[in-house]
């Protein structure tokens, strides 16, 4: 956490009660700037996901704008749902909505919690002037691949079962054996 960071993330929950979290700058510790800042998901978006069509086809429609491509990480704005390696909630709203849902694991936690805020009604706000470093994927390392993936679908699963219809929830479904699939045929390729 840079300094100043907390200080300016709490003066602005004071200042405007309507805020539910303050999302602060994420940084790499290069200074580079990675994709925290995003839309909610939707079936559309959450089965290019599973697919493992980001890297091979961003241009893929609704794609650019779930990931947030268009957002000025250079401007204090309300967003959607910002990356869970640094957040500030207010108490009541945790109160009013709940805390973390403990059937997710890893994955999505902080989408859902999100999701529940904004659909209470309490803005998420992003704010260029709390810095705070994050050294991405350092945990994720740490676990096969196939074991993150496992994981992963299972918490996507359960955000379409809280938050998308039947249909919705079904194609999840279908497309986190998919995604378990292409994983493990992609650990066989690499480790050939």
């Amino acid at each position: 956490v840079q300094p100043g960071a907390l200080h300016e993330m709490v003066d602005l929950l004071e200042t405007h009660p309507d805020i539910g979290i303050v999302c602060p700058r994420i940084e790499n510790p290069d200074g580079t700037l990675p994709p925290s800042l995003r839309r909610f998901p939707n079936p559309w978006t959450l089965s290019l996901v599973l697919l493992k069509l980001p890297k091979i086809a961003p241009w893929l429609p609704g794609f650019s704008r779930y990931l947030g491509r268009d957002i000025d990480y250079t401007v204090t704005q309300d967003v959607e749902q910002c990356m869970g390696a640094a957040f500030m909630v207010r108490k009541e709203v945790f109160d009013a909505v709940g805390l973390f849902d403990e059937d997710y694991w890893i994955w999505m936690e902080e989408v859902d919690l999100m999701k529940r805020i904004h659909d209470a009604g309490k803005r998420i706000v992003y704010t260029p002037n709390a810095r705070v470093l994050h050294h991405l994927g350092k945990s994720f390392s740490q676990v096969k691949l196939l074991t993150n993936a496992k994981r992963m679908t299972r918490s996507t699963r359960h955000y379409a079962r809280k938050h998308f219809s039947f249909s919705g929830f079904i194609v999840i479904v279908i497309l986190s054996g998919v995604h378990l699939l292409l994983t493990f045929v992609w650990t066989k390729i690499k480790h050939a």
